[in-house]
């Protein structure tokens, strides 16, 4: 084999190797990400076909009873959209807060959605467009209902999510003089 050959042939296994290593990481992280802590509320995980070996944004459904504190970090394909579901089961409803990071601008939407048995919460709570770094903050969800953050690639590439989220219980705490 001349050098040039070797060269091409070295460039394409480690391009290979390279593909490899990510889609290895990648579901390490996504096994990881699904396993719930003793203490959490059951979540279920659902994967969402993808158009790009490597590019994947599974579709995660929360099922909040107390407060929470959840991430999660995907590939969004070029003009995709990812979601991730909040059931919210707590009688006393939540309050949400989150971040939502992205390589490349997105769309970022907060709205009301069904989500297994319960009903939409409503109406768009937040919507961004064009960025890589959405705030929704303090934002009021009813009691018994389904939410979802929707992430959409607007750009050209594929595109890493990542969406860490808090959810504070509603409850009226009341002191006694």
């Amino acid at each position: 084999m001349t050098g040039s050959k070797r060269r091409a042939v070295g460039k394409a296994a480690a391009v290979t190797t390279v593909a490899v290593m990510v889609l290895m990481v990648a579901g390490l992280g996504t096994v990881l990400n699904e396993q719930p802590a003793a203490s959490d509320p059951p979540s279920t995980a659902t994967s969402t076909s993808t158009s790009m070996v490597g590019c994947e944004f599974s579709v995660h459904t929360s099922r909040a009873w107390t407060s929470a504190y959840e991430s999660y970090t995907g590939c969004l394909t070029s003009g995709s959209s990812g979601s991730y579901l909040i059931a919210v089961d707590d009688p006393n409803g939540m309050t949400l807060s989150a971040t939502v990071s992205a390589e490349y601008p997105s769309q970022v939407t907060v709205s009301g959605t069904q989500v297994g048995s319960l009903p939409s919460g409503g109406a768009v709570a937040y919507a961004e467009n064009g960025t890589t770094l959405a705030t929704p903050s303090g934002i009021v969800l009813a009691p018994n209902s389904g939410y979802s953050i929707t992430v959409t690639n607007t750009g050209g590439q594929n595109d890493t999510v990542s969406i860490v989220l808090e959810l504070t219980d509603n409850a009226v705490w009341t002191t006694c003089a």
